[in-house]
């Protein structure tokens, strides 16, 4: 088998990736398959993610940049490619710092039964299953 990976990749070109091994495979998120040809490929060193989709190939990328870091860097190096994630981060393992720095909480209060949810989204899952009866709709498997 031939992975000759020297020439430009384009939309709709199938390349053939061996698994990948070693510590950076550990290090980024699963596709399933250990070979795959899809025709969407990752082009940064050391990735051999190939996707079937276009905007999965993006926010695959997004997933390499994380450009929104800790705003306590040097002392947490933790980074990550959405906002909601570095809130959750931020009140989740910097609270003090937070509250004293007067940011936004993120934490919702239920109008119902005053439960304190972390997120709004799980505030509405939570009013919409607990106080409405309603019930979310689940993919397979879920």
């Amino acid at each position: 088998m031939n992975f000759d990976t020297s020439g430009p990749l384009t939309a709709g070109t199938l390349v053939e990736y061996p698994p990948s091994s070693g510590a950076e495979a550990n290090s980024l998120p699963p596709t399933g398959s250990p070979t795959v040809a899809l025709p969407f490929v990752c082009d940064r060193v050391g990735c051999s993610k190939s996707f079937e989709k276009n905007h999965q190939l993006n926010r695959h990328l997004g997933w390499h940049d994380k450009k929104l870091q800790c705003p306590l860097h040097p002392d947490c190096d933790k980074r990550y490619q959405y906002s909601k994630d570095l809130e959750k981060h931020i009140w989740s393992h910097h609270q003090k710092w937070a509250e004293d720095t007067g940011r936004p909480p993120i934490r919702t209060k239920c109008k119902m039964c005053e439960a304190i949810l972390e997120r709004p989204d799980n505030a509405k899952r939570h009013l919409d299953e607990v106080h409405k009866g309603i019930k979310r709709r689940r993919g397979p498997g879920g």
